[in-house]
């Protein structure tokens, strides 16, 4: 298991979800443009978009090292950047997200996601969620 992620992550819901959850054996995703926190979009693309610079920033050391760079270089790099910008518009593509919290007691995720502290957090092993090693 990776040290940074703990052993569980709670996804917090209402009583009716967590039922659904249970007799259909699945997990529905939402669409996160409908979420109640319009900043939970805007934080991963950030995220992903200081993520692309650094990958870009770590060609252009490696290339230095080897050659000097050229207005081809750049325009590759711009257009993987429109290309980016683009797809994480929303405009071609939609997300859509499951919600989990490393808390499993935490009273804004009660009053904002398990209806309003009368719903469930479930508790999920966080391995399987774990796709990628951060």
């Amino acid at each position: 298991m990776n040290d940074q992620f703990p052993d569980i992550l709670y996804h917090y819901c209402s009583v009716p979800t967590f039922f659904n959850i249970m007799k259909n054996q699945s997990i529905w995703l939402s669409d996160i443009s409908k979420s109640n926190d319009s900043q939970e979009l805007h934080w991963a693309i950030s995220h992903f978009k200081v993520f692309c610079l650094s990958i870009w920033t770590q060609y252009v050391k490696e290339a230095i090292k080897e050659r000097e760079l050229t207005d081809s270089d750049f325009q590759r790099f711009e257009i993987v950047r429109k290309a980016v910008d683009l797809y994480l518009s929303g405009e071609i593509y939609k997300y859509w997200v499951f919600c989990l919290s490393e808390k499993a007691d935490d009273l804004g995720q009660w009053r904002g996601y398990a209806d309003d502290g009368h719903g469930i957090a479930v508790g999920f092993d966080s391995e399987p969620f774990m796709a990628i090693d951060v």
